[in-house]
């Protein structure tokens, strides 16, 4: 089985697979077509060839028709197009997943060598409860992924630390996840979130290409992408041109930060900027350079923004008594200089940077797969192990005489009172009752329901507590664990009761036995009068017989039911996962 995680990015998209290619623990599966090292991500983009949507591989498709890319957002903030624009991008990044991983084999969800699992931006969750379970089911139900589960993106980036040991139990992390839209702080206590010391800030890296645009787009540039757009219009193409110059200005931020260069330079021809230009080769359109001081000079609004966001960050933790030992920065942006400066001169501490850190929340995606699909394995192994058959039909077995325990002493009474009640009347009355104990008795039913839900939940609480004590080492509380299963009312036929059935063969021994006597007993009727003293004798030993019976019962649908009660137990043994941030635990597996 692999493990795949993808790290749908607002700027950029990372794919990793567990295990890893060369017998690595963790490593990216390659989406574009190239052979170079930054193959292990891909530009949040799509555009259109010959028609037909296509991921943005690079600089070459930049001037392609239809050219989208900052579309990722909160679902039920996202327009139409960009929806739209997302849709396509995951069906084709998943389609690039299985035509680059030879390793992997899909036929359909329900046959494949692969979990898949995303990661939802942390802040998202914070802002709106229903985000992550909005961002899954966009991805299952919109684009057709057969994704098996969604994570934080901290949490993801968190667990590759530990996963690694790198991280002991009771350190104190803070993560900062630094994207293209939004930086992303979220802090962990011994291991465990900490949630009113996590928030967001919209200071992610585009802020640079927000900074630059201005002064790209100046002189005579400016005239230059006038004629560009003009030449756009005429001849039909779509999308906004501004998109297109964005990535040319981002992809050289990249390369100037990482390559070190002495300047930031940007030189981009026409026929960079769209297709079927007419114009003179070569000429260029956008032209613009600034030395080091200059580039600083055009952000440093945005670098004292970080260093004041970081700084007051610091007094959050403080206030709230955390003082982190280890901070982790992951997102592609860390991969600037300065991040990594402000960061230890403002905190003090060890700081984690994965030498490829825009790959670290993809990794922990697919490494917390593993993990989480291993666990519970083994606890729904463990749950499958109890004996809910034997458990459901002693249950139902005593549920059921409770019931008739609470609803036979109407008639019983009415036996009692009735003075001129004959053994026949006194049979009809049982007999109706007993007939009426069936499925379309609601009342029946429900306390039927009732009382087995009750006892399936208490053994399945149980189940629960005892798989997490023995897979994690820990007490968790169940109490709240509540199943639901469909009563199967016993089959009380009504031939029985009627004369010469079993069940009126019984009664009327009993009554024979209960008469106390022997001449009644050797010539009994249901017809002879019964005085107050054999009524109360005979209507209470009925009611007796009735709750203490047991039948022969075969449970011809009991299969399915146990199949429904270890499912909803498994889903609660997930729920309770989920909602006791069981990270050191999940975390040692």
């Amino acid at each position: 089985m692999y493990y795949i995680g993808i790290d749908f990015g607002h700027g950029e998209t990372t794919v990793s697979r567990v295990p890893g290619i060369n017998g690595s623990i963790v490593s990216q599966i390659a989406i574009k077509q190239s052979s170079k090292s930054d193959d292990k991500k891909i530009i949040s983009a799509i555009c259109k060839k010959d028609n037909k949507w296509s991921l943005v591989q690079g600089e070459q498709d930049f001037r392609l028709d239809d050219l989208r890319e900052g579309f990722k957002g909160m679902i039920s903030l996202m327009t139409d197009s960009d929806k739209e624009a997302m849709r396509e991008f995951a069906k084709l990044i998943f389609a690039a997943i299985l035509k680059n991983d030879t390793s992997l084999e899909y036929i359909d969800n329900d046959n494949r060598n692969f979990k898949l699992g995303i990661a939802c931006p942390s802040d998202w969750i914070r802002e709106d409860p229903k985000a992550q379970q909005d961002y899954l089911d966009f991805f299952r139900n919109e684009c057709g992924l057969p994704v098996d589960h969604c994570i934080k993106e901290s949490d993801a980036a968190f667990f590759t630390k530990f996963r690694g040991n790198e991280y002991a139990v009771n350190d104190n992390v803070f993560v900062i996840d630094l994207g293209s839209s939004t930086i992303d702080f979220t802090t962990y206590s011994n291991s465990k979130c900490i949630s009113n010391c996590c928030w967001g800030a919209n200071l992610g890296a585009h802020r640079i290409e927000d900074a630059l645009m201005p002064y790209v787009k100046s002189g005579s540039s400016a005239s230059n992408i006038e004629t560009l757009i003009n030449f756009r219009n005429v001849n039909g193409f779509a999308g906004n041109i501004d998109s297109t110059i964005s990535l040319f200005v981002r992809t050289q931020k990249e390369k100037y930060y990482t390559e070190s260069q002495q300047s930031y330079s940007l030189a981009v021809r026409y026929d960079y900027l769209t297709p079927r230009w007419t114009g003179p080769k070569w000429e260029i359109c956008i032209g613009f350079e600034a030395s080091i001081e200059e580039f600083d000079k055009i952000i440093a609004n945005y670098k004292l923004s970080i260093k004041e966001t970081l700084r007051n960050a610091k007094i959050r933790l403080n206030t709230n008594g955390i003082t982190p030992n280890r901070v982790l920065l992951s997102g592609g942006a860390s991969r600037m200089p300065f991040i990594r400066e402000y960061v230890e001169d403002v905190f003090g501490v060890h700081v984690d940077v994965d030498p490829q850190p825009e790959c670290v929340v993809s990794n922990g995606i697919a490494l917390y797969s593993e993990a989480f699909d291993n666990a519970f394995r083994e606890l729904g192994s463990i749950l499958r192990g109890v004996d809910f058959a034997t458990i459901y039909r002693d249950a139902d077995t005593v549920a059921t005489a409770k019931a008739i325990e609470r609803l036979i002493p109407s008639v019983v009474a009415q036996i009692k009172q009735d003075s001129g009640c004959t053994g026949e009347r006194m049979r009809k009355m049982f007999c109706n009752f007993i007939r009426g104990l069936d499925e379309n008795n609601d009342t029946f039913k429900e306390l039927v329901s009732s009382e087995l839900n009750a006892t399936i939940s208490s053994k399945a609480a149980g189940a629960i507590s005892s798989a997490y004590k023995r897979v994690f080492k820990i007490d968790v509380d169940t109490s709240d664990v509540k199943i639901q299963v469909e009563a199967d009312i016993l089959p009380f036929a009504s031939s029985n009761f009627e004369e010469g059935g079993g069940w009126y063969n019984r009664i009327t021994e009993y009554i024979k036995k209960s008469s106390g006597c022997i001449f009644d007993g050797a010539f009994f009727t249901w017809d002879q009068a019964r005085d107050f003293d054999e009524r109360c004798r005979i209507a209470d030993g009925v009611k007796s017989y009735l709750v203490s019976s047991s039948m022969n019962i075969s449970y011809p649908n009991l299969d399915e039911i146990v199949k429904k009660i270890v499912t909803q137990a498994a889903d609660y043994t997930i729920r309770i996962f989920k909602e006791k941030q069981l990270f050191e635990t999940t975390f040692k597996q």
